[in-house]
Formats: structure tokens, C-alpha cells, sequence
């Protein structure tokens, strides 16, 4: 049996969230959940370092390392931090010789050469669904063969670089374990999702689902692939009992792209819920065209669902259609409004900054924030990940900063042809005064801080960061 080291690389609240730093998410990184679930039930040693949510630095991460003594070293990293994960390999590398080392997440899966041929020190790079294909590579290495026959790896050979052909996506994700929760220290007090998605705690978040079949073209599909694939019902009511009975667990934000894609599943969900009695409070993200049964919404409220979650992304049609999302204006207004009849809290995701976008465009855009009955929002810069459709044709629509440091969503690395970074920063200031600074929101956040006094000082902290970002503090450059 082998030894595996997971980690993430080190990333601030700052680095990730800005000005909003207070408010940010520590949540820890499902992807190495679910390989170290894996690894451990075929036996191999596991040790989780998730810096980014444990706010450790990079000296601390390999101190551990080093204690630890492992055979293979995994890093998940996003495009912003890649680099970063390529240096700790380094360092890691040096304080445990023999280790050998590999980069996944959706940066590897998007451009697993370019992550080797810019990172000496990384010596694969897993791309798409990361646990069938790191179990494969750590038994491989374990029997002294070489790397060529993995599915889903790229891999150095002498001077060159070879990959290896997609390992085609797990069919039964059932046959999955749930994520390795027990390895995190502390877990779940120790964690917290961003204080605008959560009303009690200890709070944890998980995907039910995996892949999307939409084509919005600031999306990457390279992990998880076109095709929808879901966990089912009996396997996701276990996971909620298991982190509820087991750890105490009294919200779940449930991450799925279309959690409402299969609505029988979606009932089952929740009619489980509440024949097993679980007094427990959940968050879901969906698209406007799959909320039009008010009943499934309902039946959403009574199993303990309070928020859900709509990627709105523009209040301009033309712009809109741009995105190849495939939804109206109108199915986003009556999406807002049956689901609030529900008695649900509805939040909204925008983008600024979309292909054709203009100052009149993002004024529609908040204009439409504002007549939507929203309870909470939050506005984004476009950021052409690598993988997107929108990365490979960006010089068509404006202007791309290289510095993948910078594509966090937080910064306009993307300036559509005839605005300016400062214009995009003012429009995103602007969103947040004008859409949290109302009566009816600021009293929505009133009413969550007096029924569950321990959310007051987390509100309050997300409150002042919340007037540095729209004073302009921690802005783009």
C-alpha cells in the first residue's frame, strides 16, 4: 500500500474574495474529499492539508509533508493558483525525496500539457473526474510500472510529454464512497461556506450530480463532461445522514449545476427528508426553465430547502442570448417569483462584462437585479477560464490579461471591446450599493440575525467588507 499526501495550495481570503474577504467561503475542497474516500477504501494511506480553507501558509503545508513521508503528493488547484500549487510541489519535492507529484482540478483538466510544461516540479497532471484515474496512478506507481497505460493522465517522459486518452466518466456514481470527511481536522465546526449562503451552523456543502448538457460559453465542462449524471436518492438521504448523525452537520449547500434537472429525483430528495424527521436546512442552485412546478418548489420549503440559487448573468436580452445559457428574461422572472410564493429565499448570480457588453447593457443589468424579487445577488467579471468557449475566442470580443494569477471572477482580467477595467470595476460597485443598500434587503438580513443571534457578528464582519468593496477598496488595477 502507498502513502498519498492531498493537498491545496495556500490562498488567503483576500487573494480569493477582495474586499469581501470577511464574508468569504472556507469550505474544504470536495475534489480531495472524494479521492481520499477512494484511496482509503482500497487501503492506501491518506493525509488531507487543505490550506486554503485551514488558512495555512505554504511553510506549514510542507512541514506536514515532510512529517508525513509520502509515496505520491496530489494538488487541486483552480487556474488562479496553479502555479502556486506547481511551486509547493516543489517544495515538497525537496523536503521528501522520492515523492512524486501531480496537479488535478479544472485547470489540469483544461490544459494538462501547458500545467507540465510550466511546472518542472509537477510530474502529472490528472485531467477530467480525478478518482478512478489518481487510484489508478498511485497503484501503478506502487507496482513499479510506468505511467503510459492510465487513462486520463499526463505524464512527463524524459524531455517530452505524453496524455494518455480520457478515462471515459464513472457511470454509477453510487458506486462511489461519500467524501472523506472524518480525515479533515476539525471538521465541520472548523469550516463555513460564505456568510450570504448559510443560516446555521456547523454547515458543510456536497455535490449530488455531475456534468451539464447547456453550452454557456463561460463554462467549462472538462471534469465532468456534457452528460448529467446523478446520485440517487437512497445514496444522497445516507450522505445527509451520515453528516448530520455523524457530525453534526444543520445546513448542507447542495453545489449541483441542475439539482432540479430530474424533478422525481429532486421529490424523492426531499420526501425522504421528511419521512426520516432530519431537521435539517439546505441551500440548491437551478436554471429558471426547471422551476416552473410550484408544487416541486413547495415540496423544496417543506423538506427545509430556504434558498435557492439562479445564474441570471445578464439583464440584457441580446447579451444574454450571447451566453448560449438558453433562458428568457422572462422564465428568470417567473423562476423569482414562484419560487418566492414558495416561501423560498431566491438569490441571484449576474456576470459583468459578457461578449458585446456596454455601459448601457450593465446599467439593463442592474436595473433588472433591482426589479427581480431577489433576496440576495451577487455580480461577477466575466473570467475566460481556460476550457470555455469564451477563452478560445476572446480576441473576438475584447481583451484577455494572460496572468491566469488574476482569474479569481473578482478581477477584470476580460474587458469586452469599448469599456475599460475601471468602467467594469464602477458597474460591479455600483450593483452592490444600489441592489444591498435597499430597505427590503437590508431588513431581509435583519430578520436572519435576530432569529439566530449567532449569525450577527458573521453578518456584521460581512457588513464592513461588504462598504470597503463598494468604496472601491481592493479594486482591479
Amino acid at each position: 500500500m502507498a502513502s498519498v499526501f492531498l493537498a491545496t495550495p495556500p490562498a488567503s481570503l483576500g487573494e480569493r474574495y477582495g474586499a469581501l474577504a470577511s464574508a468569504g467561503a472556507r469550505l474544504p475542497s470536495l475534489g480531495l474529499l472524494c479521492v481520499a474516500a477512494v484511496l482509503a477504501r482500497a487501503g492506501h494511506g491518506v493525509k488531507i492539508v487543505d490550506a486554503a480553507a485551514a488558512g495555512l501558509s505554504m511553510d506549514q503545508v510542507v512541514a506536514r509533508a515532510r512529517k508525513f513521508a509520502p509515496d505520491v503528493a496530489g494538488v487541486s488547484a483552480t487556474t488562479a493558483f496553479a502555479a502556486r500549487a506547481g511551486e509547493m510541489a516543489g517544495k515538497i519535492q525537496a523536503a521528501v525525496p522520492g515523492v512524486r507529484t501531480a496537479l488535478g482540478g479544472p485547470h489540469a483538466s483544461a490544459c494538462p500539457e501547458k500545467v507540465l510544461e510550466e511546472n518542472p516540479a509537477l510530474d502529472f497532471a490528472v485531467f477530467g473526474e480525478g478518482e478512478e484515474t489518481f487510484l489508478d496512478l498511485v497503484e501503478t506507481l506502487a507496482a513499479g510500472r510506468g505511467p503510459a497505460g492510465v487513462p486520463g493522465l499526463a505524464f512527463r517522459d524524459g524531455p517530452a510529454i505524453r496524455k494518455n486518452a480520457p478515462r471515459p466518466l464513472i457511470r454509477d456514481l453510487d458506486a462511489l464512497p461519500f467524501p472523506a470527511w472524518e480525515l479533515l481536522p476539525g471538521f465541520p465546526k472548523a469550516f463555513r461556506p460564505a456568510a450570504f449562503k448559510f443560516r446555521r451552523l456547523p454547515a458543510a456543502h456536497a455535490v449530488t450530480s455531475r456534468g451539464c448538457p447547456h453550452g454557456c460559453v463561460f463554462c467549462d465542462r472538462s471534469v465532468f463532461g456534457r452528460r448529467t449524471r446523478f446520485h440517487s436518492p437512497g445514496w444522497v438521504l445516507e450522505m445527509v445522514e451520515r453528516l448530520s448523525g455523524r457530525f453534526g452537520v444543520r445546513e448542507l449547500a447542495l453545489e449541483d449545476d441542475r439539482f432540479l434537472a430530474d424533478p422525481g429525483r429532486a421529490a424523492a430528495i426531499c420526501e425522504g427528508l421528511l419521512s426520516r424527521g432530519r431537521r435539517l436546512s439546505f441551500s440548491v442552485a437551478a436554471r429558471a426553465d426547471q422551476m416552473d412546478d410550484p408544487a416541486l418548489l413547495s415540496l423544496l420549503a417543506r423538506a427545509g430547502c430556504w434558498q435557492v440559487s439562479l445564474g441570471v448573468e445578464s439583464g440584457d436580452p441580446e447579451v444574454l442570448a450571447r451566453t448560449c445559457k438558453g433562458i428568457s428574461l422572462d422564465q428568470v422572472r417567473g423562476a423569482a417569483a414562484r419560487a418566492k410564493k414558495a416561501g423560498l429565499s431566491v438569490k441571484g448570480y449576474f456576470i459583468l462584462g459578457l461578449p458585446g457588453e456596454t455601459l448601457a447593457t450593465l446599467a439593463r443589468t442592474l436595473d433588472f437585479a433591482c426589479e427581480l424579487p431577489l433576496d440576495d445577488a451577487s455580480a461577477f467579471f466575466l473570467t475566460p477560464f481556460p476550457g470555455t468557449e469564451i477563452f478560445a475566442e476572446a480576441d473576438r470580443w475584447g481583451t484577455l490579461d494572460p496572468d491566469f494569477s488574476r482569474m479569481n471572477e473578482l478581477w477584470p482580467v476580460f474587458t469586452p471591446h469599448g469599456l475599460s477595467r475601471q468602467e467594469l470595476s464602477r458597474a460591479a460597485r455600483r450593483f452592490a450599493a444600489r441592489f444591498y443598500l435597499r430597505p427590503r434587503v437590508v431588513a431581509g438580513y435583519a430578520r436572519r440575525a435576530a432569529a439566530n443571534p449567532a449569525l450577527a457578528p458573521v453578518l456584521a464582519r460581512a457588513f464592513f467588507g461588504f462598504l470597503a468593496h463598494v468604496a472601491g477598496k481592493g479594486e482591479a488595477r
